[in-house]
């Protein structure tokens, strides 16, 4: 069997809506003619096509359900490509060799791509868009990896969250959710991979009376436990927060988003308005407002306060989608230009939050960050302590490291805590602008697989949306795998003071060692960066290096 390959020009209002026709004959999706908006709007100009495309999901699909039907469809898929230069010079070169390296030289303009499946009512089977068309100041997406996609011999990549559309008839938006986290996951960590059916399967074990009301079981939508039950199977070990109803949340949904965000882990969001089902869509990225919303009384304050959007995938309705936090904050601008008017649902409505997490973290990031808030607080309320036992004599007054700092609430410090790999934090701590004294403490400890990492700046440190222009002047790193029973603080670092946590591991339960240092002089340094191992964006001025008092002097490169 053979592929066939074709190219179209994209550059004017009747080529988008002959492919839109083309694609969508039924016009029955509602999604298709939103990501097809979203490739136009992000600059595409030409799309590559390749028929008889053997997509993996669909061919599950149609295994596993289609083929069991009176009526037969195609078991073939078509791959649209969309491309922000022209491609019609690379496939018509002399020879397929410089087809596939001009091909493979165009990557860099390589938007993504659609499968569309032989389904009428739903032909969407997956899509992915490039987030480096949505990135700008103040606008993140925190959950992405690179995907590899290979055409007449050339290897493309994109860069992307990708998203299916809900059939009916195999799942809907619950499975679609979690097929896009475990697709993520499978893509960038290696997990297994899980279709549309193999997630309804582990969803339905075992079926209840609600999954019976449709046919087939399942098909109409899944109850929460059903989605932590497939997300289980698949080998994650979700954490589920849910409104209470009455008092609603502990804490506003998008803290506790944020926090798993910027760890590169992506939410499911149920969203609720007044009776009926409801939706699900999955939380990607964030997007920041102004200023900051005020302090928690239970948690503090947080860079989470900042967000006004969260970005999400919505199999109804496209990828990368604004979710207003609350019903004042309602611009829907699509990312890459043109507003997509107003969305019925805020996080106002968000009924539950279902978090996938690895296996061997037993502390969630909220606990996390209270603890090292807490932890703060004690050891600044005893740093004239630690003052005499390093340095007898010197007095707190002579002392004097970053005042600013330890003359503000702890409750008004702003926290960002982030779940990441013991060796990746100790990477990027080695190429920050630390004090020697914290690298060496930190370079020979050993560090569990998975660590929290609460950073903590004043609200001025973290105003700025460059991160090269963002500082810290604290943060605690918290064991994942520790519990209630044992303090699983390992580092803490205030300004001027250092306080590691060791063990003997010859000696299992035996009280931990603290080794203190107290520093004359201590400055503030940069945060972490999703998807940087170091810093060398950033450049420093000829100008004095910072201090805790100045620490202006670092620009973006």
């Amino acid at each position: 069997m053979r592929a066939e390959f074709d190219y179209s020009d994209l550059k004017s209002d009747r080529n988008w809506d002959d492919l839109r026709k083309d694609l969508d004959r039924n016009g029955e999706s509602r999604v298709l003619p939103q990501l097809l908006r979203t490739f136009r709007e992000c600059g595409a100009v030409q799309c590559l096509e390749e028929t008889a495309y053997i997509d993996r999901d669909f061919s599950d699909a149609f295994a596993n359900f289609y083929s069991t039907l009176y009526r037969q469809r195609p078991r073939f898929c078509r791959r649209i490509h969309f491309f922000a230069v022209d491609v019609g010079p690379a496939l018509s070169a002399p020879t397929k060799g410089e087809t596939a390296r001009e091909l493979e030289a165009a990557t860099e303009h390589y938007l993504g791509h659609i499968v569309i499946r032989p389904l009428g009512h739903a032909p969407v089977g997956s899509a992915i868009v490039s987030t480096s068309h949505f990135e700008k100041p103040g606008t993140e997406i925190a959950v992405r990896s690179d995907f590899r996609v290979h055409v007449l011999g050339a290897e493309l990549v994109v860069k992307g969250v990708p998203v299916t559309e809900q059939d009916k008839r195999t799942g809907a938006c619950a499975q679609a959710t979690i097929w896009t986290a475990g697709r993520h996951f499978h893509n960038r960590y290696a997990m297994p991979w899980f279709s549309i059916t193999d997630i309804t399967e582990a969803a339905l074990t075992p079926t209840d009376s609600f999954l019976a009301r449709s046919l087939p079981a399942g098909s109409d939508y899944l109850t929460d436990d059903n989605m932590v039950r497939a997300l289980r199977a698949m080998g994650e070990f979700p954490i589920f927060y849910g409104s209470d109803g009455e008092t609603g949340w502990d804490e506003h949904p998008r803290r506790k988003i944020t926090r798993y965000l910027d760890s590169g882990i992506p939410v499911i969001v149920g969203l609720r308005r007044g009776e009926g089902v409801g939706h699900a869509v999955i939380a990607v990225g964030t997007r920041l407002g102004g200023t900051h919303a005020g302090s928690s009384p239970k948690y503090g304050a947080t860079t989470g306060d900042r967000v006004e959007h969260i970005l999400v995938h919505d199999d109804q309705r496209g990828v990368y989608l604004p979710l207003a936090v609350g019903k004042q904050s309602t611009s829907n601008a699509a990312p890459c230009g043109e507003d997509r008017g107003p969305d019925d649902y805020t996080l106002d409505d968000a009924l539950f939050l279902i978090v996938p997490l690895p296996n061997k973290v037993f502390i969630k990031a909220e606990v996390a960050e209270t603890l090292a808030r807490d932890k703060v607080s004690r050891v600044a309320k005893n740093r004239a302590q630690h003052l005499r036992d390093e340095h007898p004599g010197l007095s707190l007054e002579d002392w004097a490291v970053d005042p600013a700092f330890y003359a503000t609430a702890a409750n008004d410090l702003v926290a960002r805590t982030y779940l990441t790999l013991g060796w990746k934090y100790k990477r990027r701590l080695m190429r920050n602008m630390v004090d020697e004294e914290l690298k060496n403490e930190v370079s020979g400890m050993q560090l569990p697989r998975y660590v929290w990492v609460t950073e903590f700046s004043l609200k001025d440190d973290v105003a700025d949306t460059d991160p090269c222009r963002r500082r810290v002047r604290s943060h605690v790193l918290i064991d994942a795998t520790g519990s209630g029973y044992e303090d699983p603080v390992l580092v803490t670092h205030l300004p001027g003071i250092i306080l590691a946590e060791t063990f003997d591991p010859a000696e299992p339960g035996s009280p931990t060692r603290t080794k203190l240092h107290v520093l004359l002089e201590d400055a503030p340094y940069f945060p972490k960066v999703r998807g940087w191992g170091d810093y060398d964006t950033c450049a420093v001025d000829p100008a004095p290096g910072p201090t805790a008092a100045n620490d202006g002097d670092l620009k973006a490169a």
